[in-house]
């Protein structure tokens, strides 16, 4: 039996490159759309002397895991941009960030050197605006190996991966018909013949070869799978491969001529693509549920998951996530309990090298080293310079030599410490040493190796000293705003003045976020008094964000502001704020929605004094529908107001809407 570890390596620094171009160049937002594979995508895009140039980490992004995936690397050293083709690209945050903003402005050729595969290349077109690279998208696509077409009628950028296939989207009914009778029911039993859980999985060949969760059918002493199509009953003869860690394992059934499912390529699991879960929920069998990826890279306890608004529940475990082909992209793992439709799925390219050349009996894999570790607690809460304690409760099974270790993801927010071991448990003591929000990683492994046998995440708080924290002397802050809403695949800011008379060198901020699975955000940097905070996005939620300004050396809290903050997967602009008009004429309100997923959306109004005015929907100004004109006519003199919203099209949700007042005179 295999047992595989990986290791997620973040890839950092923005990259540019090397432009042999002249600095006269014409540059301005480009208007084309673009596709990946199909599918439509928003992102930063510029026109410079009629050419479309690209951003190089997007294309990366968007083609990773495909046919043309290629890895982007920095050496500050020799200030050298590194391109390999066929490597996959690990991203690192500034992906598809786009929020309209245009930065033109900052357009100058680039100065570093391009290794392509190890070979300098000199004769490409390139740009840096915004601090990074812009590509000519048919020079890269030649470059790294994909291919690039044009759909004059609806000004398309096509962007084709060299494996990627032109598929059929199909419909809720026939992602079921097609796809359900290759999803099974689990039953796990114990050595006594007790069924002790049950969950799902999915055939990949017709001869019995399957997958799963490993904690469905962890500690199993055997166990059954149940068709939807025809009821039939097969045994579990065994499991080819599995990692405990990455919760995946390969299983064969007894029997032949099952129904597949294919495995989709990961260019398309994209945020705001469209997904169904296949499980069996509480046991209901073969339910289907359906939603969209809210983020195609969920980072949680050193994993990268799918995170998708499809419903699962108990006994999903194990089920196929798939997307709008009939393809399985992952499978159905985790919820998180706290919130709303925030579900996580495995992606299916954990799974890219599982062995399948011989498999175990359940029986058999009893004897295998394993261990279970619990926590007294998942989070701490600190102030500067307080130590608390957390239980570490580590149980082995049918191996000895083992230990506990720990990894900080940062030495400088806490300092840890082990206690003694009494029974089976141990006490890690936790220090704060700086404001912050960390990650400690505790691990139960065999001594003298590299097998981890468990591992648990506790995540830790520093907080500011908030005892006593009027108001103080000396201090003057404020932020721009208190209230914001901003779309789920946009960047929002909020910018904030912090001044400390007695000593404002000697001082900080820091954001707390009251839900972390709704957005994360980040500082930049400071500009004399004043610094931005950047606000990105992963679910169409709402929370709040507690600004903290603070010493440094003392962890006082001087000031702290909140910020309340709605998170919607698409937002509403429009052309005018107000309109005055005369008694029988018309007038274009330019209504335009933003989001990479217009498809799931509608668009509604409402008049407030009918008797004033009315109102009529035009024709959709593009292919994409996502602009459309509201003609506005006036009746008689008074005052009205219309209200434009932006609806989800399934639930008839508003999730964002405008106000336009309105003066006949």
């Amino acid at each position: 039996m295999k047992k595989r570890l990986v290791s997620m390596l973040l890839a950092v620094l923005l990259i540019t490159a090397l432009m042999p171009s002249v600095l006269g160049a014409e540059v301005v937002l480009s208007p084309q759309n673009l596709t990946v594979n199909g599918v439509p995508v928003r992102c930063e895009k510029y026109n410079i002397d009629n050419s479309n140039f690209f951003k190089l980490r997007d294309l990366a992004y968007l083609l990773n895991g495909t046919g043309s995936q290629f890895a982007v690397g920095y050496d500050r050293a020799s200030n050298t941009v590194t391109i390999t083709t066929g490597q996959p690209y690990e991203p690192n945050g500034t992906e598809l960030l786009f929020t309209g903003e245009d930065k033109s402005a900052t357009t100058v050729p680039s100065r570093q050197t391009i290794l392509v595969n190890g070979r300098a290349v000199t004769d490409l077109s390139v740009y840096n605006i915004g601090d990074s690279n812009f590509f000519k998208l048919r020079e890269l696509g030649e470059l790294v190996g994909f291919d690039v077409d044009y759909d004059a009628s609806t000004n398309t950028a096509i962007v084709l991966s060299r494996r990627a296939e032109r598929l059929e989207e199909l419909t809720p009914e026939q992602i079921y018909a097609r796809c359900s009778p290759a999803v099974f029911y689990v039953e796990i039993y114990d050595a006594e013949g007790w069924c002790t859980k049950t969950g799902s999985g999915f055939f990949l060949t017709e001869d019995g070869i399957a997958v799963t969760n490993y904690h469905v059918i962890s500690g199993a002493a055997s166990a059954s799978v149940t068709l939807s199509s025809n009821g039939a009953i097969y045994d579990v003869l065994g499991v080819y491969d599995y990692d405990a860690d990455e919760d995946w394992a390969v299983l064969q059934i007894g029997g032949s001529g099952f129904q597949t499912l294919a495995v989709g390529d990961a260019g398309y699991d994209v945020g705001g693509a469209t997904v169904y879960a296949i499980g069996s929920p509480l046991g209901l069998q073969n339910t289907i549920s359906a939603g969209i990826i809210s983020n195609p890279a969920r980072r949680d306890g050193g994993m990268t998951y799918i995170q998708m608004s499809a419903a699962i529940s108990p006994g999903s475990s194990g089920g196929a996530l798939l997307n709008k082909y009939g393809q399985v992209i992952g499978i159905t793992s985790a919820t998180y309990s706290d919130g709303q439709n925030l579900n996580l799925a495995i992606p299916m390219t954990y799974l890219e090298e599982m062995d399948t050349s011989a498999y175990t009996p359940f029986m058999s894999m009893e004897d295998s080293p394993s261990g279970i570790l619990t926590l007294s607690a998942d989070s701490l809460t600190l102030g500067l310079n307080e130590t608390r304690s957390v239980t570490v409760n580590a149980v082995e099974k049918n191996v000895s030599g083992v230990s506990v270790r720990y990894s900080a993801a940062s030495d400088e927010i806490v300092d840890c410490a082990w206690g003694s071991w009494y029974g089976d448990n141990i006490d890690l003591s936790v220090t704060g040493l700086s404001v912050g929000s960390t990650e400690i990683t505790v691990y139960f492994i065999i001594t003298g190796t590299d097998v981890v046998l468990d591992s648990k995440t506790l995540y830790v708080t520093v907080e500011a000293e908030t005892s006593g924290s009027g108001q103080v002397e000396g201090v003057d802050f404020g932020m721009s705003t208190y209230e914001l809403s901003v779309g789920l695949f946009s960047q929002a800011s909020v910018d904030v003045h912090a001044f400390y008379l007695p000593d404002n060198s000697n001082t900080s901020v820091i954001p707390y976020v009251e839900d972390p699975s709704v957005l994360s955000c980040e500082f930049g940097e400071w500009d004399g008094d004043d610094i931005t905070l950047y606000i990105n996005p992963l679910s169409a939620c709402s929370t709040k964000i507690t600004v903290v300004y603070y010493t440094t050396s003392s962890g006082r809290m001087l000031a702290q502001g909140e910020i309340s903050v709605t998170v919607v997967y698409g937002t509403l602009q429009v052309s005018e704020d107000e309109l005055g008009l005369e008694p029988g004429e018309s007038r274009d309100i330019l209504v335009t929605l933003s989001s990479d997923s217009p498809h799931l959306l509608t668009l509604e109004y409402e008049i407030y004094g009918t008797e004033v005015v009315s109102a009529a929907w035009g024709d959709w100004l593009d292919a994409s529908c996502t602009s459309c004109p509201l003609t506005i006519t006036a009746l008689e003199p008074g005052e009205a107001d219309v209200e434009i919203r932006l609806l989800d099209k399934e639930y008839g949700i508003c999730l964002y809407s405008v106000s336009v007042p309105i003066s006949v005179g």
